[in-house]
């Protein structure tokens, strides 16, 4: 069930920003305007402490995409979360991804939504 997220800062909060997620696809169609970031467990950075609510694979589908910048190394299968950043720019949304262990992705958007997958 697909999820519309309004409080963009209260569900990167409650996902602890974040940090540690894997990315595992990176999807972006222009046809739809949309980017979608398909993340192995948006729980992760609460692994192996007591917030941890389990695994939890899903899709952050970014709907009416304004623009993105990305200055991205892939040095192996891995993309590594570090920390999000998120601000309403100029009537957009904005979301700064820096990855570990170099790299950030800028994604201006119109609006958020979150889609479980059985498996990523």
């Amino acid at each position: 069930m697909v999820e519309s997220i309004v409080d963009i800062d209260g569900f990167l909060s409650a996902k602890g920003g974040l940090h540690d997620c894997r990315i595992t696809d990176f999807v972006w169609s222009l046809k739809a305007n949309r980017l979608a970031l398909s993340i192995l467990d948006l729980n992760a950075g609460f692994f192996e402490l007591p917030e941890y609510l389990g695994s939890q694979p899903g899709c952050l589908a970014f709907d009416d995409v304004v623009s993105v910048q990305a200055d991205v190394v892939r040095l192996n299968d891995n993309l590594w979360i570090y920390d999000v950043a998120y601000a309403l720019r100029d009537g957009s949304h904005a979301m700064e991804f820096m990855f570990t262990p170099a790299g950030k992705m800028i994604i201006r958007f119109g609006a958020l939504s979150f889609e479980p997958l059985l498996e990523v």
